[in-house]
């Protein structure tokens, strides 16, 4: 028993000896820590910062504005998109095209559709090739008729361009946006209407949707969170695939032309990431006092790019015990002021590196956390929240790209049709057709253009800023040909 005892209180020692370190450390790392996150948040404020997101809503930015602004209810935009593939990959399509003519085999096919309009230039022709038209056409009509209602709301609310959703902001990391998936959905939804009416004969009123398209994504600007901004710039990509199946069928009119190029004319402006990571500081401020006074709260960061969304896609995996095993572990290691401070630091560089031009940009990629071993689990939410940020300023010169191209592929295919020839350069389209040649938004040069023959290829040189001549995949390339 005597020995016992000796053995029990050698353990003891011992277990103080190593304990004792252990919590002065942190307790010391804790207290360092805690002044430089107030620093930092000191440093926000002067920026202009808030810790609450509902402060960058765009009910409050228009209250701050003067302005009033119309509000819509989410569920009002509520448009289930068949997203089950309705493909068979060694088979290519898998639909009967001697269906019955029903609800059913009119989401299929207008998702079979959607899948090739979104798959580049090779589904692009496949998937707009006489057969494919005549076989699917009035399903395709079936699947708009069945969701226009929907459709009328949001080409209406489009058109008005300036509302918010009825989001509580004030529910901070867990603010539902299900308006921005709803509205995703919805673009889709008027591309294929697009190419309809275009497949009709009607291209004014096919450039029209094409419009609205670009225009959608002014419901979306104003939230001030990665998800919507990325959603916003999706939008803008498939309003750009949905007027490359247009021109398919016809050359533009002039009147559309100018509309959709007016419709651009302040994307630039409007495609500022600095407003956004403003409010994704603040989200991520109130995710860290969630996540100090409740390590479960992590799951919080799934649901807020998954459930609390509104999509079913993304799940939080069950409480197991592993997971509690891990949550222990991340306690012992994680100190919540240091992971915060990082986080905090980090957020200002990306602010900061989102008001450079792009080419300083390019050259001085911002320093984000990373959480790649036992050691990162000390800044895991800095490397979580932070990350998704760092490629945001590249995704928007890329999508800044996309877009300038829209209005000189119009112009060229106005000048194709006056003329019977496209240009050998994009000189001639100014001042006609064009006030000015679109500046690449990666090096400030004029869009790049190469013609030969009856084909053409436009291009910005993208992120590498290396001239290829319009290469696919290095390039931000549009090329057509006859």
């Amino acid at each position: 028993m005597p020995r016992m005892t000796r053995s029990v209180k050698i353990t003891l020692v011992v277990a103080a000896c190593l304990l004792l370190p252990y919590f002065a450390l942190r307790w010391t790392l804790y207290a360092v820590y805690t002044v430089r996150v107030n620093r930092e948040l000191a440093l926000l404020k002067t920026e202009g910062g808030s810790t609450h997101l509902a402060d960058f809503s765009p009910q409050a930015k228009a209250a701050r504005e003067g302005r009033t602004i119309r509000l819509y209810k989410e569920d009002d935009f509520a448009y289930e998109y068949p997203r089950r593939r309705a493909t068979d990959p060694a088979r290519g399509f898998a639909l009967d095209p001697y269906a019955p003519l029903d609800s059913t085999q009119a989401a299929k096919a207008a998702i079979v559709f959607d899948d090739w309009l979104g798959a580049g230039s090779g589904g692009l022709s496949g998937s707009l090739s006489k057969d494919w038209q005549d076989r699917w056409l009035p399903y395709l009509e079936k699947h708009l008729e069945d969701n226009r209602a929907v459709l009328d709301h949001v080409k209406a609310a489009a058109t008005a361009g300036d509302g918010a959703f009825d989001v509580d902001w004030s529910k901070g990391y867990l603010v539902s946006l299900r308006h921005v998936r709803y509205l995703r959905d919805l673009s889709n939804l008027l591309r294929i209407e697009a190419v309809v009416k275009a497949r009709k004969g009607d291209m004014p009123g096919a450039l029209e949707d094409v419009r609205l398209m670009f225009r959608m994504r002014r419901l979306m600007d104003g939230d001030p969170l990665q998800y919507a901004k990325l959603n916003a710039m999706a939008s803008d990509l498939r309003a750009e695939t949905a007027l490359r199946a247009v021109l398919f069928f016809g050359a533009p009119d002039r009147e559309s032309v100018g509309r959709i190029t007016a419709e651009l004319a302040d994307h630039q402006e409007r495609n500022c990431m600095t407003d956004m990571l403003f409010g994704e500081t603040a989200f991520g401020i109130q995710f860290y006092g969630a996540m100090r006074r409740n390590a479960a709260a992590l799951d919080g960061l799934n649901d807020m790019y998954g459930d609390a969304m509104g999509d079913p896609s993304v799940r939080s995996a069950p409480w197991t015990t592993r997971r509690q095993l891990e949550a222990i572990l991340f306690r012992l290691v994680w100190i919540p002021p240091k992971d915060e401070y990082e986080y905090l630091a980090a957020m200002r560089s990306l602010r900061a590196w989102s008001r450079q031009d792009l080419a300083a940009a390019a050259a001085t990629p911002p320093v984000v956390p990373d959480a790649n071993g036992l050691r990162d689990l000390q800044h895991l939410l800095a490397a979580e929240l932070a990350g998704g940020n760092s490629r945001l300023r590249i995704l928007e010169a890329d999508s800044d790209a996309r877009v300038r191209m829209v209005p000189v592929v119009l112009a060229l295919a106005l000048y194709k049709s006056d003329t019977g020839a496209y240009p050998s350069s994009l000189d001639p389209l100014v001042p006609r057709y064009l006030p000015a040649i679109p500046a690449d938004p990666y090096d400030g040069q004029p869009m790049r253009y190469r013609q030969s023959g009856s084909a053409w290829r436009l291009y910005s040189i993208g992120e590498d800023r290396l001239d290829r001549g319009g290469v696919q995949y290095w390039d931000v390339l549009w090329e057509s040909g006859e």
